[in-house]
């Protein structure tokens, strides 16, 4: 059983802190601590001073510390600062300084056991990935997920709080950690969340320390906020069988999908094998992980700047597979036919550019500078194009590309400079662009990372006219 009440009751106590002691000089008396939207509040009273005017311009305070009892917290320069008081008011006003961090200095970054808590408002992992129940002191049954990393499992699982009166989400390495290691465990989880149910959670998050793994003895209890959750417009994977049916029943183009759909009745969720790795791979890769957020979290930008900004997570992801992969990409002719080619032309080439620059008024230091460039660039005539390196480098993850998935990726270079999408409606076109180019890359990502069974067909699902020219399906193996 997972004992959380201990946990709960700290994090509470944190966010209550009464007749605390500060080190900000002007800080005379300090009120209390609340809990405001994703952050903590710092009331006190004091007279207005130049201090106090001085601090409420700066975006930093520097370093400083609140104490209360036997416990330190430590906020960091960047971590707080005034956000309101009264100029007409010179005795006894009411000033706030707000913290997006409290840092416990009980909770050093040496290895002990520790969770990670989030306020969540529902399980959104289920019926996307395969759970267990699992009993904790709050509620009987949980929604537990098993994460296997190399060191031991990582237990992610809800619980409901009676002191907070709502859902957590925790995070708990069953081995020793320390604090910088499990926020990088976070921040793959999100992602690996936000590629399998399409939302990454973030806000905020609370870290409490024990010495040992039950949580009985709480050492300490930290606060940090963090950026919005995301909740992606577009998704890759799905379980709902019934919606995936509905929506091509009514599809202008995508109705002949009914045909693949027609005998299916469930999808299986991830199970242990399949969504392990994704988190995995994410956590060793910070490259990868980038790249999921920058598509996540830009579903919902203006339509002609997702073509731009997916063709950048597109590089990102290739740039990962050749070095993670160590894929060979080849060359257009064989090196040794290529080697003759070169040999038995350079030297003509390079004296008939000589020829030429001779005849103009260019300096010595310029003709010798383009005469380089030139060599430069015939030595790497043999290299295949980037479109080839492409579908070179996704196809080796397992991903098989479409006729008209190669198109996109020859459009890639066009839209990453800024260049709109042409047609007779813009708009269409622009959204048509940014799902495939999503598309790909999510399935790319979930192949690499070992996953081979059903991913949604994104332009299929958004019934695009030229996505169903060639009748593709709408699920992908």
């Amino acid at each position: 059983m997972k004992n959380t009440t201990n946990m709960f009751s700290s994090m509470k106590e944190l966010e209550n802190i009464q007749n605390a002691q500060t080190t900000l000089n002007y800080v005379s008396q300090t009120n209390n601590i609340r809990k405001g939207n994703h952050k903590l509040i710092l009331n006190f009273k004091s007279q207005l001073s130049k201090d106090i005017l001085d601090a409420s311009k700066k975006i930093e305070l520097g370093d400083w510390k609140i104490s209360d009892n036997n416990t330190t917290y430590i906020i960091k320069n960047h971590n707080a600062h005034i956000t309101k008081y009264d100029f007409y008011c010179l005795n006894d006003q009411d000033i706030e300084i707000e913290i997006s961090a409290l840092d416990d200095q009980r909770i050093t970054n040496e290895e002990t056991f520790l969770r990670l808590i989030q306020p969540i408002n529902r399980e959104f992992w289920v019926f996307y990935i395969q759970r267990q129940t699992i009993q904790t002191d709050s509620t009987k049954h949980e929604e537990f997920i098993p994460i296997k990393f190399p060191k031991g499992e990582i237990h992610v699982y809800s619980s409901y709080s009676t002191i907070f009166g709502g859902k957590y989400l925790i995070i708990e390495p069953q081995y020793k950690t320390n604090k910088d290691d499990l926020i990088k465990i976070q921040y793959s989880i999100a992602m690996g969340f936000g590629m399998i149910t399409g939302y990454a959670p973030f806000d905020e998050f609370y870290i409490v320390s024990s010495n040992n793994l039950d949580f009985q003895n709480i050492i300490g209890c930290s606060f940090s906020s963090m950026r919005d959750s995301i909740n992606s417009f577009y998704f890759s994977f799905s379980t709902n069988i019934w919606m995936l049916k509905d929506k091509v029943s009514k599809g202008k183009y995508n109705s002949y999908t009914q045909t693949q759909l027609k005998t299916m009745t469930s999808i299986d969720e991830l199970n242990s094998d399949e969504y392990s790795p994704i988190f995995l791979n994410l956590y060793n890769n910070e490259d990868f992980a980038r790249a999921v957020m920058i598509l996540i979290d830009n579903t919902t930008a203006a339509l002609d700047f997702q073509t731009a900004i997916f063709g950048v997570a597109l590089e990102t992801i290739t740039t990962q597979l050749q070095k993670v992969n160590n894929t060979k990409i080849g060359t257009i002719i064989e090196k040794s036919v290529w080697s003759k080619i070169h040999d038995t032309t350079i030297t003509t080439f390079e004296n008939n550019i000589k020829t030429e620059l001779d005849s103009t008024t260019i300096s010595n230091e310029e003709k010798t500078e383009i005469i380089r460039r030139m060599k430069s660039k015939f030595n790497n005539l043999n290299q295949k194009s980037n479109l080839e390196k492409f579908i070179i480098l996704i196809e080796a993850t397992g991903v098989k590309l479409s006729k008209r998935d190669k198109e996109i990726l020859d459009q890639r270079n066009r839209l990453l400079h800024g260049n709109m999408t042409t047609g007779d409606n813009t708009i269409d076109n622009a959204f048509y662009y940014a799902a495939s180019l999503f598309s790909i890359c999510m399935r790319t990502l979930f192949r690499q990372f070992g996953y081979k069974r059903y991913l949604v067909n994104i332009p299929i699902f958004y019934d695009f006219e030229k996505a169903c020219i060639d009748k593709e399906q709408l699920l992908l193996q």
